[in-house]
């Protein structure tokens, strides 16, 4: 349902909540990074950062391909904002706590962890244009499978945190790994990519990655926020470095190496198209 507000923003833009946003497509380029910082989103592409205005003071984002925005949770809320800075909506307000926004592959839906009392913390579903979020779940980090049929989170229990899947159809849940005790203390951040024939999450506060056909692991840093480029051949995440800063890292899937695009106090990050 959208807001009845309207929003001067950018150079002088301006947008009303009851104005669908759609942000026209504007051509083919290589993928990007969307990192979010203290100080606001930054894009990253081909070596080069430019910051989005005004877009300090949220918590987490997701990336929308088909509208091409940015969906950016905290200040009470989820919002929406255009690369450029040009275009910014609202999508949902009154939420004290709320976080890890993830859109669908269709594009049609938006799940988020959050709460209108400031207390729990259940994952949500609703339209991707806005209206009333639907409760799922007590669950965090979650991430839409490949398929838009569930949703990959972190269910912590007595036995401490462990992967899950949440199946859309039916409410049931399930654990990814029958056979893979619970680790104590862990943040899964489970992240797919387009296909599905892979999952990223952290375990022992380390990056993994799965092939789902095999059950192949591989290991990376310590780490934290695992991301697919589009095509599922990279993967980034934010590692801890030196000082108190972090590094972004990208991995090429396809022969393990690790490159640092940027040094730079990260909170969250996606791959942008």
């Amino acid at each position: 349902m959208w807001i009845g507000l309207c929003l001067a923003f950018g150079a002088g833009a301006m947008v009303c909540a009851d104005d669908e946003v759609d942000v026209a497509p504007t051509g083919a380029a290589a993928p990007g990074l969307a990192i979010l910082t203290p100080a606001g989103v930054e894009i990253l592409r081909d070596g080069v950062v430019s910051a989005i205005p005004q877009t300090a003071g949220y918590d987490a984002l997701a990336w929308d391909s088909g509208r091409e925005r940015l969906v950016l949770a905290g200040q009470g809320g989820l919002h929406q904002v255009s690369l450029d800075g040009s275009v910014f909506g609202i999508l949902t307000i009154g939420w004290p706590l709320i976080n890890a926004p993830d859109v669908s592959p269709a594009g049609d839906r938006l799940v988020f962890v959050g709460s209108r009392d400031g207390v729990g913390s259940k994952m949500h579903v609703m339209d991707a244009k806005g209206g009333d979020p639907r409760s799922l779940t007590e669950g965090y980090e979650p991430a839409w499978t490949a398929d838009g049929t569930g949703i990959l989170f972190e269910r912590d229990d007595e036995l401490g945190a462990r992967l899950a899947r949440y199946d859309l159809a039916t409410g049931r849940v399930t654990p990814v790994h029958e056979d893979r005790a619970a680790t104590t203390g862990a943040t899964l951040a489970p992240a797919t990519d387009d296909t599905g024939a892979r999952i990223a999450y952290v375990a022992d506060g380390h990056i993994t990655v799965e092939t789902r056909a095999d059950g192949q692991v591989r290991t990376y840093d310590v780490g934290g926020h695992p991301t697919f480029s589009p095509d599922g051949t990279l993967l980034a995440y934010i590692r801890a470095a030196a000082e108190g800063a972090s590094a972004v890292v990208v991995v090429d899937l396809a022969t393990g190496d690790e490159t640092v695009v940027r040094t730079v106090d990260a909170i969250d990050l996606v791959f942008v198209d």
